[in-house]
């Protein structure tokens, strides 16, 4: 299960936007050996389905939330994908196809 909460939109300049939001997630532990810290990243979408989208690494929690603050989101992008990889301390990790993910859409309304 993966959530976001405190979300807030601002407007950053007339091609842009500024998003500020804490993810969190859990993670079902009987099927996943235990984890020391998560990678999350996200993946700006846009409507053109040639484009291919770019995944950005926002950093890396110990525990089971992230805050991500003023995140820059240009107008053409459509949906946020943010991703969250489990990692182990033997250096393993979940591939990122099978992480838990946060989708989100932009908003035209600020705060």
């Amino acid at each position: 299960m993966t959530e976001g909460g405190y979300i807030s939109w601002s407007k950053n300049s007339d091609t842009s936007k500024l998003l500020s939001l804490k993810v969190s997630w859990k993670l079902n532990t009987s099927r996943h050996a235990p984890f020391t810290k998560y990678n999350v990243y996200v993946e700006k979408l846009t409507a053109d389905s040639n484009t291919k989208p770019f995944r950005s690494f926002l950093g890396v929690a110990s525990v089971e939330a992230f805050y991500v603050s003023n995140l820059l989101v240009p107008d053409e992008v459509t949906s946020l994908k943010f991703i969250v990889q489990a990692c182990g301390h033997d250096g393993s990790r979940q591939e990122l196809e099978e992480c838990p993910k946060l989708f989100l859409v932009p908003v035209d309304h600020y705060v």
